[in-house]
């Protein structure tokens, strides 16, 4: 599954493709939604009642559009955001819920966070079960990090993308390792 993209403003607003494997065992969904169309959540519950609709369930989940309401509208996010992407090192972590009781607050500067931990996404089933990974798209932002539930809901994911230099300090710091449960994976490794 994808995300919801905000940097470009000449792509579709809606992408889905399906990509079955030659071998009859499974199928990849990927979807990108543009970020002016719909937040992660509003991203999420319109996969999951697609997916509903899909299998014939019904739609469970209406969307309400009143977040305007209950969080005005603030111009908080810069006028231009580091975009770097020849340089980037995208990496994947798994943090599992024994590290997040060892987990001590750490102050760190210039970085960006998201997170997409809790949203539905493996709870998104069009008939063939629910999602066996959910992963996103590479964001093209230096030094941002995406946290995504991890399936099961037991930890997380932490997608860091960072330029090649950071990444090696990132990927190889024993602080850091001692809370998760795998070492940082390349996301270029993963679909070799």
């Amino acid at each position: 599954m994808g995300g919801s993209t905000f940097l470009s403003f000449d792509q579709p607003p809606l992408s889905v493709q399906l990509n079955e494997f030659t071998l009859g065992d499974g199928c990849a969904v990927a979807v990108t939604m543009s970020h002016k169309l719909a937040d992660g959540t509003s991203f999420a519950e319109f996969l999951k009642a697609w997916a509903d609709t899909a299998r014939a369930c019904g739609v469970h989940a209406r969307p309400k559009f009143e977040s305007a309401a209950l969080f005005p509208p603030q111009d908080v996010m810069p006028e231009s955001m580091p975009v770097a992407p020849s340089m980037l090192m995208p990496a994947r972590l798994l943090i599992r819920g024994e590290q997040l009781e060892r987990a001590e607050e750490v102050e760190v500067e210039r970085y960006m966070f998201t997170s997409w931990c809790r949203f539905p996404f493996y709870e998104t089933d069009f008939g063939w079960g629910g999602p066996a990974w959910v992963a996103s798209p590479p964001y093209m932002l230096e030094n941002f990090f995406l946290l995504m539930s991890a399936r099961g809901g037991d930890g997380f994911e932490v997608w860091a993308f960072l330029t090649e230099e950071e990444m090696e300090g990132f990927a190889n710091d024993p602080e850091l390792l001692a809370f998760t449960s795998s070492p940082a994976t390349s996301v270029h490794a993963l679909g070799s």
